[in-house]
């Protein structure tokens, strides 16, 4: 995808639409790499979670969650295959349809990519088709079901603390002493049970979310990058153009130094707002280190 990007380098379309599918690529390989990195962390936190279902007396509330959990990554697992389906049969569904209206017959890969051979001409291009279809599939299967542990585990947790609260809130506390000190020890040390599995979740899914957050940062940067338009007008031969027709560079260059943003409710991702979080994120990391 790197050698698409540099061989399109100067059609920006195509550049930009190769170098999306790259930021995912990468965010993928960030999650499987966090995965095998902290895989007994994971298993532990399975096991905890396992247990925790047992010990807890939080069925009721865990169960009703957990469908709902589950509901929703089966809907995100299907939407991600989708998505990859669509990208893998779109080129022989264009090949069909080409061939069917007697029109030139154009081989064209599911993703935007160049080998280091013939890859537009057989055997290669079948070779390089079934690859690439090979590199969707694991691509899918991986963020599915990193991002599907990240759902299950924060459901959880979230259920616990909504046990707890139940707990305590419907607890009338007129009971003897004896009692009271067993059920009194039972949430705190419940509580500190979740606090320390809230910090293990944060703890290994903290890569993740860094990478998910500085990937969908770079895709808006680089999609949204208008002020280079500015730029291209200075450094083009602008004065060749008659002085009639100079105001259209001109108001091409006021236009391009307003910057284009996509709001999202509350939040607008330019990037303003980008090095605003950045330079935040390291005054409070600063901060806290300052005071441990």
């Amino acid at each position: 995808m790197m050698d698409y990007i540099i061989y399109h380098i100067d059609d920006l379309a195509l550049a930009t639409a190769s170098l999306s599918i790259v930021f995912t690529n990468v965010l993928t390989v960030i999650k499987t790499s966090t995965f095998l990195t902290y895989k007994r962390e994971f298993k532990s936190l399975m096991a905890e979670f396992e247990r925790m279902y047992d010990e807890s007396g939080a069925k009721r509330c865990l169960v009703t969650l957990n469908v709902g959990a589950k509901r929703f990554v089966k809907l995100y697992f299907y939407s991600v295959s989708c998505t990859g389906l669509y990208f893998t049969i779109k080129p022989l569904v264009s090949m069909i349809w080409a061939k069917f209206q007697n029109k030139p017959l154009l081989l064209e890969l599911p993703m935007p990519m160049r080998f280091p051979f013939d890859f537009e001409s057989t055997p290669g291009y079948q070779f390089a088709y079934v690859y690439t279809i090979f590199i969707t599939i694991m691509v899918v299967m991986h963020a599915a079901s990193v991002d599907g542990l990240f759902v299950l585990f924060t459901t959880n947790l979230r259920g616990h603390f909504v046990a707890l609260q139940y707990f305590i809130e419907t607890n009338t506390f007129d009971k003897s002493d004896a009692l009271l000190q067993r059920e009194l020890r039972f949430y705190v040390q419940y509580h500190v049970r979740l606090l320390d599995l809230s910090q293990s979740v944060q703890h290994i899914f903290k890569p993740i979310i860094f990478g998910q957050f500085l990937m969908t940062s770079l895709q808006v940067i680089w999609a949204l990058s208008c002020s280079a338009v500015g730029t291209a007008v200075q450094m083009s031969q602008w004065y060749n153009l008659p002085p009639r027709h100079r105001h259209v560079l001109r108001l091409m260059m006021l236009r391009s130094q307003r910057e284009i943003i996509i709001s999202a409710g509350f939040y607008e991702a330019s990037l303003a707002n980008f090095m605003s979080i950045l330079k935040a994120a390291m005054s409070y990391i600063t901060f806290i280190q300052s005071i441990e």
